[in-house]
């Protein structure tokens, strides 16, 4: 049987890398625009530092997620921080189900098998 955190952390993951991903394919079109002056407000680069924060707290994410019980729930708490630092408006989702799953994590008991 899946757990909750598990099963949170993944999703909560897969989101965290789609909006990166969007954000990496914006950072290469603002690039392009700023070669040609085009576009003026911001730089690619700044872009691309956050898709890679956001990818990184996914990946710790997901980690915690698969590791459970305390460990894991300190590692989803951490993926939730880095992840809102990364940018406050398109991680709202991905950082919930993170705070969440950690939550759930730190109250996961050890599982006793019976033979």
């Amino acid at each position: 049987m899946l757990r909750a955190s598990l099963v949170l952390s993944v999703i909560g993951g897969v989101f965290g890398m789609l909006i990166a991903f969007a954000i990496f394919i914006f950072s290469s079109i603002v690039t392009v625009m700023e070669e040609y002056q085009w576009f003026k407000a911001g730089s690619g680069e700044e872009l691309q530092i956050i898709g890679g924060v956001i990818i990184l707290g996914s990946i710790i994410g997901m980690v915690g997620g698969a590791i459970g019980r305390k460990i894991g729930g300190i590692l989803l708490i951490a993926s939730t921080v880095i992840t809102l630092f990364a940018d406050g408006i398109f991680v709202i989702l991905p950082a919930a189900l993170f705070a969440i799953a950690g939550i759930i994590a730190f109250r996961e008991e050890k599982e006793v098998r019976e033979a």
